[in-house]
């Protein structure tokens, strides 16, 4: 596992997300995946899916920067800026965000994002 990867998986969340493509973030996603929104609620893998799919929330804009990716034996955690545009049971947003995301290869090789934590940042 190296940051090129990580990079890659990112840019692969992203554009499955935008595009509404729960296939690929299956597979991407650990089954056991939970995200802690800005909100401090707990999002299972499948909570997540589900609003994507019915269309609760649509992304129209998701752009990772100053990206930090630190590496232990299997593990990677990226902490970036992550900045989100779209609409959220009707209203439209355009958020910042300070983003932290875990990874683990498994004995397959494959790499999974386990766990997602999301601080809303102040804007000036």
């Amino acid at each position: 596992m190296d940051k090129n990867q990580i990079i890659e998986i990112e840019k692969h969340i992203i554009q499955a997300t935008i595009q509404k493509d729960i296939k690929a973030l299956d597979v991407l996603y650990s089954e056991d995946y939970q995200y802690i929104n800005s909100s401090g609620e707990i999002i299972t893998k499948q909570y997540l899916f589900d609003a994507i799919i019915s269309n609760k929330v649509q992304y129209t804009s998701i752009e990772i920067k100053d990206e930090i990716i630190r590496f232990s034996s299997k593990t990677a955690i990226l902490i970036a800026s992550l900045y989100e545009k779209g609409i959220f049971e009707g209203i439209q947003f355009n958020e910042v965000f300070k983003l932290t995301r875990v990874y683990i290869e498994g004995t397959n090789g494959k790499i999974h994002v386990i766990g997602s934590h999301l601080t809303k940042l102040i804007q000036e």
